[in-house]
């Protein structure tokens, strides 16, 4: 349960907001995995985001006031401090009961007369990004207009038929180099 006046990291996964919304999809992206503060629960004001974890005043330390799911709150201690002073989480919960593999999928699209072109990077769960550097690599493998340029990211879950052969590799791989032949 997310309390007021309690810390958590901020892990932007989604947006649905609309052009006239107090912010924009770049500066939440932007605040990814930094600690904000609880400082109203919205719940009961808003019951049709309960089935997101609720809706949820925030203060991040910059000062700025953003309202965002409680799906997007992260307790402190089940966070992991990068080099950059930027959060990520140990894990993220699973509801699904398939595999925790899971990787950061970075993806940038660019909006022009003849369509929406995309670029996509794949990262480890655990790797610190820094968000302005991912925003101009995407940004330079679409060759993009900065004010046509889009970017966000989220954590996907590898399929279980990838993880379970990858698994299977791996231990045809060890046995091929561990195990003596029977000539030796």
């Amino acid at each position: 349960m997310i309390a007021v006046g309690k810390t958590y990291i901020y892990f932007y996964r989604s947006d649905d907001s609309t052009e006239s919304d107090e912010y924009d999809i770049k500066d939440m992206a932007r605040k990814n995995g930094t600690p904000c503060t609880v400082i109203k629960d919205e719940s009961n004001e808003f019951p049709q985001y309960n089935n997101r974890g609720g809706l949820y005043r925030i203060l991040f330390e910059d000062g700025s006031e953003y309202s965002v799911y409680g799906e997007e709150l992260v307790p402190e201690h089940l966070c992991i401090k990068g080099k950059q002073g930027n959060y990520w989480p140990k894990f993220w919960p699973n509801f699904s009961g398939k595999s925790d593999y899971m990787v950061r999928l970075c993806y940038g699209w660019e909006e022009t007369a003849c369509g929406i072109f995309h670029a996509f990077e794949l990262t480890s769960e655990q790797d610190v990004i820094d968000s302005n550097e991912m925003e101009n690599r995407l940004l330079k493998s679409l060759d993009a207009a900065e004010d046509r340029f889009n970017w966000n990211q989220m954590f996907v879950r590898i399929p279980d038929a990838l993880v379970a052969q990858i698994k299977q590799d791996a231990v045809a791989e060890y046995l091929s180099n561990n195990v003596p032949k029977k000539n030796d």
